[in-house]
């Protein structure tokens, strides 16, 4: 299986999510060790400062904690998808930020958008529906960790609707059709399925079941319209990831 990936998107991001944390929790420190002394007895200046600097720090922290679970926090989504699906086929290509999908997977067995999700705490699916346990304290942490599951159904379908018209544009003619695939990428990941998804969900590792391997393996017999060889590459020579 051929892996492509952007390694300078990586980078780019990854370096962007070390340098904000490193910056808010330093001006964090700043801010609480000389605060006082920089405000003095101005009632202006502290105004200014209570609801103005600490916001923008608090909101700089949060973007920081967002970079680091999508860039850094191991595993990262790309190696472990990788891994997930190593040795799957020969002519199978995986695509990390290539194309405006950030993790597409093409091959015999079909096109797929793989939508990586690297929570793991408890998780509840009932249909298309998601939710996280905690209570207000639990989901006070989460918001602060950054780890609001939002909803994949939702998120998976239009990262596959993008890349879809992407497909149809350039190969009208073919009708392939572009399928989002839900992975939970940690080792860690606590997942409980209810009722029938509209997306499947499947798991990186063998956490869960099925693992995103059996799920393409079990899918091999069906027939599935796909690219060939020539139209993949002529695909990834027109198109590139711009997201941040």
């Amino acid at each position: 299986m051929r892996v492509v990936q952007n390694d300078a998107v990586i980078q780019r991001n990854r370096r962007i999510a070390q340098m904000s944390f490193f910056f808010s929790l330093i001006a964090l420190l700043v801010s609480f060790i000389f605060g006082s002394t920089i405000i003095g007895d101005d009632e202006t200046a502290a105004l200014y400062f209570n609801c103005g600097i600490l916001p923008t720090l608090f909101l700089i922290i949060l973007f920081a904690v967002r970079m680091a679970n999508s860039w850094i926090r191991e595993p990262v989504p790309w190696e472990s998808l990788q891994e997930a699906v190593r040795g799957l086929n020969p002519n199978a290509v995986l695509y990390h930020f290539v194309f405006p999908a950030r993790h597409v997977l093409i091959g015999p067995m079909g096109v797929f958008v793989l939508y990586p999700m690297f929570q793991d705490r408890q998780v509840y699916v009932n249909d298309d529906r998601w939710r996280m346990p905690g209570g207000f304290l639990g989901s006070l942490l989460i918001f602060m960790r950054q780890e609001a599951i939002g909803n994949p159904t939702r998120d998976a379908r239009a990262e596959a609707q993008l890349f879809q018209r992407i497909v149809d544009q350039r190969f009208p003619e073919i009708g392939v059709e572009v399928q989002p695939l839900i992975v939970f990428t940690s080792p860690r990941a606590k997942v409980e399925l209810e009722g029938q998804q509209s997306v499947p969900v499947v798991f990186a590792t063998n956490v869960g079941s099925p693992t995103l391997k059996e799920y393409l393996k079990s899918i091999k017999d069906e027939e599935r319209v796909t690219l060939s060889k020539e139209q993949i590459e002529a695909l990834e020579n027109e198109t590139i990831y711009q997201a941040g």
